[in-house]
């Protein structure tokens, strides 16, 4: 049966079929006691089952989002994602820019499965951007701190007005269990 009616599986008995495209999820019993192959046939001549069909052909299947865990495909996913979220902090973008760019790259790039599977708007890039590329480049300097035996160093930065408001960055450093700050 399944070779020449792949849409069909077989019931909770030998009488009968499930269809696998009406009703998706419910799927629809056909009884195949009288007619056999017949039955199955005439179920697929009817107005509902082509209705089926058509609906089935024009909405966009869920697995188009999604990739197999662990895959190549996830691993190039990954890495554009995080090469975009690095790109935008390089060049000072807003991680509001990040909204339009996962339709961009698919608009761009129409035969990528990397661009069709991309998705990471403000909100992915900045926790992409605050809980791995940061973390990974603090962990990064205080290793080279310690390889490299430095105990204190110093860090300059510069002040900036935004409205009324004064912002100027804060540094906290780990020096021996203490914490230090120096505003001068």
């Amino acid at each position: 049966m399944r070779e020449k009616h792949p849409c069909f599986r077989k019931s909770r008995n030998d009488y009968g079929a499930e269809c696998l495209v009406c009703e998706s999820g419910t799927y629809i019993y056909i009884s195949v006691v009288h007619n056999g192959n017949g039955d199955l046939n005439t179920h697929l001549q009817s107005e509902k089952h082509r209705k089926a069909v058509r609906v089935a052909v024009a909405s966009t299947k869920m697995t188009k989002y999604f990739v197999t865990a662990g895959s190549k495909c996830e691993d190039e996913i990954t890495a554009a994602e995080g090469t975009l979220a690095f790109h935008a902090v390089d060049h000072h973008h807003s991680f509001l820019s990040m909204d339009c760019t996962s339709v961009l790259l698919e608009n761009i790039f129409p035969d990528s499965n990397v661009a069709k599977k991309f998705s990471s708007d403000r909100t992915k890039t900045e926790k992409i951007v605050t809980s791995v590329l940061a973390q990974y480049s603090i962990d990064a300097v205080l290793k080279s701190f310690e390889e490299n035996d430095i105990a204190y160093f110093g860090v300059a930065t510069d002040g900036s007005n935004h409205n009324e408001l004064k912002l100027l960055q804060l540094f906290n450093v780990l020096t021996g269990g203490k914490v230090a700050c120096n505003q001068n």
